[in-house]
């Protein structure tokens, strides 16, 4: 996990392991670090200069031996408060260049699970109610926790969602309308698709439950109310 976020941040591969490696065994010479990665050296020398460069490691001479270790994590709070800063003050010019030339009806597609979770905590932000149908049970394996996570957040934001199942979705209805703001049916004969539709507001999101998600958003008023009176029809025939 922690590598993950590494990663998320910007490091390299090679250099998230070394600094992983060396926040976990301290002290370390080149040699050791490689040992221990199973990166070559000259790789090892160019991700302690790019870490030592970012603040995050330091170097100590020991015995005539050169020895390299981890600086406090802290460091990372200053690092991401600076990225931040930076962006706060390039924002205004990058949002004053996308509105002079963005259509106001969009239609985006989108790849995998950090797509999917940036649209629905999006979905909070607008507090309307959330329809959803067609959901498979692949997507909540992909999901994992996070779907339990948004189900608290969106309760405590008092933001009501509507699902609709297959036949096969039966008990996870159940469960579902058991959960303050939700409520859950289920309709035997609707056929079982890896496709979810997902509707709030003026938006349309299709996604496509494989491994990596495929998701095609759809940013348009008609389109969203038609897709609206369809959910409302198979709510009527749905049971609990």
């Amino acid at each position: 996990m922690t590598e993950e976020f590494l990663l998320d941040i910007g490091f390299r591969k090679n250099e998230a392991k070394v600094y992983l490696n060396l926040l976990k065994k301290g002290l370390s010479t080149v040699n050791e670090i490689s040992s221990s990665t199973f990166i070559h050296r000259t790789n090892i020398y160019d991700c302690l200069e790019r870490l030592m460069e970012k603040g995050l490691i330091n170097c100590i001479h020991k015995d005539g031996k050169k020895y390299y270790q981890s600086s406090n994590p802290n460091k990372f709070k200053e690092i991401l408060k600076e990225k931040e800063e930076k962006f706060s003050q390039i924002l205004p010019k990058m949002m004053e260049l996308r509105s002079s030339n963005i259509d106001k009806e969009l239609a985006e597609i989108h790849r995998g699970m950090k797509a999917v979770k940036l649209i629905l905590k999006n979905f909070l932000k607008k507090k309307q109610t959330i329809l959803v149908y067609g959901i498979p049970k692949k997507s909540r394996e992909i999901l994992g926790d996070f779907i339990d996570i948004y189900h608290k957040l969106r309760i405590k934001k008092k933001i009501t969602i509507k699902h609709i199942y297959d036949g096969e979705g039966s008990k996870r209805a159940r469960a579902l309308n058991t959960l303050p703001y939700t409520q859950a049916k289920y309709i035997p004969e609707l056929k079982y698709s890896l496709v979810s539709t997902n509707i709030c507001g003026d938006e349309v999101v299709f996604i496509l439950w494989e491994d990596t998600p495929y998701i095609i958003q759809i940013k348009n008023k008609e389109i969203a109310n038609s897709h609206k009176s369809y959910f409302n029809l198979l709510w009527k025939l749905g049971k609990r």
